[in-house]
């Protein structure tokens, strides 16, 4: 078996270029202020690399983290690429179902599998705010950065930031519909 790893260098040169604004600024700040001392950007927590899978749904996403089987899902805010996050415990075991017959999509859409499916179909919140599946989860290797309380969610073809209940999509490939 062979695993390919993709780091993407357009989240790693954001983030840097994101902390090196903060820096700049703060300088510029203390010329003005003899007193005010430049304030550094939080620690860069060293990245870490999980299994993940990423479902891109009507108003939103839904990802699944390998490492601490935790379930973010990403609400889109009137369709634009940011919104409202909440993050969910994955608690989906091999031998259970992977569907429900009583969800039924619509055409051209789908109904979510394995641990993203379990918790559509059992939390009414969720499936209301993120509506059906357009396309199947895809599995991949994601980054994750820390800094302060600023999340960075970086996969194959998506950036998530999320700092508190609020993310934002860095970049993403062109979808149908946008």
């Amino acid at each position: 078996m062979t695993i390919t790893l993709r780091l993407n260098r357009r989240f790693m040169f954001v983030t840097l270029f994101a902390c090196a604004m903060v820096l700049l600024f703060a300088a510029q700040s203390s010329v003005k202020s003899v007193t005010a001392a430049p304030t550094p950007c939080p620690p860069l927590a060293e990245p870490r690399i999980t299994q993940a899978a990423v479902e891109f749904f009507e108003h939103g996403w839904i990802l699944w983290m390998g490492d601490t089987r935790q379930l973010y899902v990403l609400t889109m805010t009137q369709g634009k690429m940011q919104g409202t996050v909440a993050v969910y415990p994955e608690n989906w075991e091999n031998g259970m179902p992977e569907t429900d017959g009583a969800f039924v999509a619509p055409p051209g859409l789908r109904q979510p599998t394995r641990g993203i499916g379990k918790l559509w179909r059992e939390n009414p919140s969720v499936r209301g705010s993120v509506g059906w599946a357009i396309k199947d989860a895809e599995g991949l290797m994601m980054v994750i950065t820390q800094q302060g309380d600023t999340l960075w969610l970086n996969g194959d073809h998506n950036a998530f930031k999320i700092t508190g209940g609020q993310w934002q999509e860095f970049y993403g490939w062109p979808r149908p519909g946008f």
